[in-house]
């Protein structure tokens, strides 16, 4: 008997082996995707009975709790670490802050004790690019350029006889 045939219900089983068949019967219906199980529904729902503290399921408000408790933990911990960024990027202003007040040096050669200082020795405020074309426009820094060597054009015909 297939499970196509139980589109209503289940069959009564009869005989010795009535339950074993009956329990079959059930675990196959449940298992199929395709057989539609009967739904029950409530039309008044005032007519069903409250659910009071004891049909609850306490584990998983338990659960639920300590899930909450560890978040509002780690929220607390953030706000904590928030702070300290905070006193970090105050302290971070505070030094831009006295860096951009004190007087640059313009980027000319500086005359003390009758002798000139070389414009890369002078502390000023470049751009990485600058320094590095003044390092290198000085000699201090090699510029790292690979040559390509240019092959000579023949011009001819081949002597080869071994293709």
């Amino acid at each position: 008997m297939t499970l196509d045939s139980y589109v209503d219900r289940l069959p009564k089983r009869m005989g010795p082996d009535m339950i074993k068949s009956t329990a079959e019967d059930i675990v196959k219906a449940v298992l199929n995707p395709s057989f539609n199980l009967p739904v029950f529904y409530a039309r008044d729902l005032s007519r069903l009975p409250l659910v009071d503290e004891s049909h609850c399921d306490f584990s998983a408000i338990l659960m639920e709790l300590r899930a909450l408790r560890n978040e509002v933990r780690n929220v607390s911990q953030m706000k904590g670490e928030i702070e300290l960024l905070k006193s970090e990027v105050a302290v971070l202003k505070l030094t831009l802050a006295e860096l951009h007040s004190v007087p640059t040096v313009p980027p000319t050669a500086v005359v003390t004790n009758s002798a000139a200082v070389p414009e890369h020795d002078v502390p000023s405020i470049m751009s990485a690019a600058q320094r590095l074309e003044t390092a290198i426009k000085s000699g201090d820094i090699e510029r790292n350029v690979k040559k390509t060597v240019q092959k000579l054009t023949i011009v001819g015909k081949s002597t080869n006889t071994k293709m």
